[in-house]
């Protein structure tokens, strides 16, 4: 049986792409292995699996695409238009804006260039634009990573040293380390302008490099993949842990104390931030531990390493497609703001009404008090008016020798009973009789 007969056999239900490229990694097995040896044997099956695999991988990815947009899209809104304005949510509405970016550099684009030769051929046509393309890659992979560390470190500075968050922990300030994170991710990823290879998703959708990529600056790739894959998992890890630690040994501390009084140990802020850490540690690690061995068994040449990694990280992106799209139920269920503009939003839009909220008021119809006033009840001028006028025809009457009880002096007049102006009147005759006298 020669090599195209054994392409034909095992891979004959798989896309085109992934068929040639099983088939180029089973010619370059037969070329340095025995083709019925163990190691091209091992390299088959795995092929096969990824081939099968494949089948549900790209629609679980358009799938992913999608509802992280608008999960983000969401997110992005309501921390715009939330009402209690501070640093944190600065951070989180700068991590759903970058998670959605994210989303379509690393995944949309390389799937549209995998289903679409058209697609495919406008980047390899235009190297500007597929440099441009292999830069953003690599700038939203590292980017919102070190936003998540900022994000917890900022809740560790709250925690630890509160005397400091009035001045260090400001809106303004939160803008300053974005920005300037920012500009560091620019320039950690500005080689790959130069034609480099990096740390992104694209070897997985089986799209080709822009025009044969260079590897001059194999070092900084792989300090790339030092800052994104493993410096934050460890700086996360361990403020994860200062934070917790801080936070029960006030609980202890309070509670010796106060035996009876009930302590919240976290609140919602600190909930969300150590979620979302928690989170970032378990879908980003499988992720970036499987790219750092992609990249080591590319040195090595070695086949059934690259095969296997290459199966491997199709499992590992659909874990970090996950981090990216689901915090937006980490806000929903730890924000109470959060939950009440997306609510009214929703419901706004339904009353096809003003979509203006958060901005001036927190509208909520379980918070606001409706207070009617009746039609009939005097304001507070007309009854201090009336108590004055009765005042003054009983000083009278005592004066004459003749106090009685005057019904028609004594009633309280409405100004909206129809006799108030003719009652008025006559009042003002007797008063005017008796000055007379």
């Amino acid at each position: 049986m020669n090599d195209s007969e054994i392409f034909i056999s095992a891979f004959l239900g798989c896309h085109p792409k992934d068929a040639q490229y099983a088939d180029s990694i089973l010619l370059l097995c037969n070329q340095y292995h025995d083709s019925n040896g163990t190691v091209c044997k091992w390299v088959k099956h795995i092929l096969t699996a990824d081939c099968h695999l494949s089948g549900s991988f790209y629609h679980l990815t358009a799938i992913f695409v999608a509802i992280g947009t608008i999960l983000n899209c969401f997110s992005l809104y309501c921390f715009i238009k939330i009402n209690k304005r501070n640093s944190q949510n600065i951070y989180l509405a700068a991590i759903s804006l970058a998670d959605t970016i994210n989303l379509h550099t690393n995944f949309s684009i390389p799937l549209l260039r995998h289903f679409s030769i058209n697609f495919d051929r406008l980047f390899e046509n235009l190297k500007w634009l597929c440099l441009i393309h292999n830069f953003t890659t690599e700038f939203f992979i590292i980017f919102p990573t070190w936003l998540i560390v900022l994000c917890t470190l900022e809740r560790l500075i709250c925690i630890v040293w509160p005397l400091k968050r009035h001045y260090l922990c400001t809106q303004k300030r939160a803008k300053i380390y974005i920005s300037l994170l920012a500009f560091i991710c620019i320039l950690l990823s500005s080689y790959r302008l130069l034609n480099e290879t990096g740390i992104d998703h694209v070897s997985i959708f089986r799209v080709s490099m822009c025009h044969e990529a260079k590897n001059k600056f194999i070092w900084l790739r792989d300090l790339n993949l030092i800052i994104w894959a493993i410096i934050p998992e460890c700086l996360a890890f361990i403020m994860n842990l200062v934070i917790i630690s801080v936070i029960r040994r006030t609980t202890n501390t309070l509670e010796q104390f106060y035996p009876k009084a009930r302590v919240n140990r976290y609140n919602q802020a600190t909930k969300t931030v150590l979620i979302i850490s928690c989170l970032f540690l378990i879908f980003h690690t499988p992720t970036g531990i499987v790219i750092g061995f992609h990249l080591f068994f590319e040195e090595h040449v070695s086949i059934i390493g690259i095969t296997a990694i290459l199966f491997l990280r199709k499992l590992t992106v659909i874990l970090y497609e996950i981090s990216l799209c689901c915090k937006f139920f980490v806000y929903y269920s730890t924000f109470r703001d959060f939950r009440e503009i997306l609510k009214n939003s929703v419901y706004r839009f339904r009353q096809k009404n003003s979509t203006r909220l958060g901005k001036q008021f927190l509208y909520s119809t379980k918070r606001m008090n409706y207070s009617f006033k009746s039609p009939t009840l005097p304001n507070k001028t007309e009854l201090l008016l009336q108590k004055n006028y009765d005042l003054h025809n009983k000083v009278h009457n005592f004066v004459d020798g003749s106090f009685q009880s005057n019904v028609n002096n004594n009633l309280v007049h409405s100004k909206w009973n129809s006799s108030t102006s003719s009652n008025r009147q006559r009042s003002n005759m007797r008063q005017q009789q008796y000055r007379e006298n």
